[in-house]
């Protein structure tokens, strides 16, 4: 049986309209998908997260007070990373 006897015949097809053309644009340029999957944090996670944050800003306050980062090494340090950005990250 040909497929023209069971459709009815051929059937042309024409361009598409707009509403057509961008259906499922969102969803290909980043836009949150309705399946997304889903992460969530236990309070014990949560509490040990935290604290190592406030034990990393607590190090990091104590270096600015003791003047670490005034050191001609970290300046030095600091001044590569800025030139390599600015260069393009090579």
């Amino acid at each position: 049986m040909a497929l023209s006897e069971i459709t009815g015949g051929p059937r042309p097809v024409g361009p598409l309209r707009d509403d057509e053309r961008n259906a499922g644009a969102a969803e290909r340029k980043g836009a949150p998908r309705k399946n997304a999957d889903n992460v969530e944090l236990s309070d014990e996670a949560r509490a040990l997260f935290e604290a190592a944050r406030t034990d990393r800003f607590e190090r990091i306050r104590e270096r600015v007070q003791s003047g670490f980062y005034d050191s001609q090494q970290v300046v030095e340090k600091v001044v590569e990373g800025v030139v390599r950005d600015l260069n393009g990250g090579a």
